[in-house]
């Protein structure tokens, strides 16, 4: 009962809550944990996303696109270029 319970805590989509998804999104860009931004982000996509119909298809590009913004705003705006040089890298 206590590894499910654990398991449960450290489940990445937050037991399909919006908003601690958000959260923890954004708790990504405030701690520059580029690799957790993106593992989520792809964990989602695969999830999720993927299972969008077309239409839908351009809001999830643009969502993703602008968070990367905001990851590169909140980088230079607290002066960390090497987070900014492990972006560009890795994209």
């Amino acid at each position: 009962f206590r590894s499910l319970a654990l398991d449960r805590r450290q489940d990445k989509i937050r037991s399909f809550e919006a908003e601690r998804v958000v959260q923890q999104l954004f708790d990504f860009v405030h701690s520059y944990d580029l690799s957790g931004l993106h593992d989520l982000w792809s964990f989602l996509e695969a999830r999720f996303f993927s299972h969008l119909d077309s239409n839908h298809s351009h809001t999830v590009v643009d969502m993703r696109t602008r968070l990367d913004r905001y990851f590169l705003v909140h980088a230079v705006q607290t002066d960390r270029r090497d987070t900014i040089t492990t972006f560009f890298n890795i994209r």
